[in-house]
């Protein structure tokens, strides 16, 4: 069975066109996270997973119509397409390499972002830990208080009494 030619086209350009903004996004979100900007971080959040679930969706729609043309559902299917139907093809071959290029910038932005994020924790923690050692406290402060090391809650009450009236 031939391929929607016109209709795979017309999604893949729909993925740069969704894609585009998002790799945009991830841009902002690493530059609000190297300033430390962490409400803005924090607003990426929903955009961010409304952009994946969409691109997810388009990708699921260019998959079916390779598979009803009798292509396999990766980047191998989709050059052997682009190959096979090349003179019909040639604007959506421009859009793929344009999205796979874009997905690879998303996919870069998106792992140093998650790197500046795990360094932060890791500063957090080790900030918490100094504090914790300096006041002698194991442990680091949870939803509730205070933990020790073994998890149990810490009092931060001393029992000695200030002053007898």
């Amino acid at each position: 069975m031939p391929v929607n030619i016109a209709a795979l086209s017309v999604t893949i350009d729909r993925e740069v066109a969704t894609v585009t903004p998002f790799v945009e996004m991830l841009r902002a979100e690493q530059t609000a996270l190297v300033r430390g900007e962490n409400e803005r971080v924090a607003e990426y959040a929903d955009p961010k997973a409304k952009y994946l679930i969409e691109l997810t969706r388009l990708g699921g729609e260019r998959n079916r119509l390779l598979a009803a043309g009798g292509y396999s559902t990766d980047r191998a299917g989709m050059e052997r397409c682009l190959r096979d139907y090349a003179a019909q093809a040639m604007a959506m071959g421009n859009a793929w390499r344009q999205l796979l290029t874009l997905t690879q910038a998303a996919h870069a932005a998106n792992t140093t972002n998650g790197m500046i994020i795990a360094t932060r924790l890791q500063h957090t923690q080790r900030a918490l830990n100094a504090i914790f050692s300096s006041a002698r406290m194991p442990g680091a402060y949870g939803t509730y208080g205070a933990y020790g090391a073994d998890g149990n809650t810490v009092s931060l009450r001393t029992t000695q009494q200030l002053a007898v009236a």
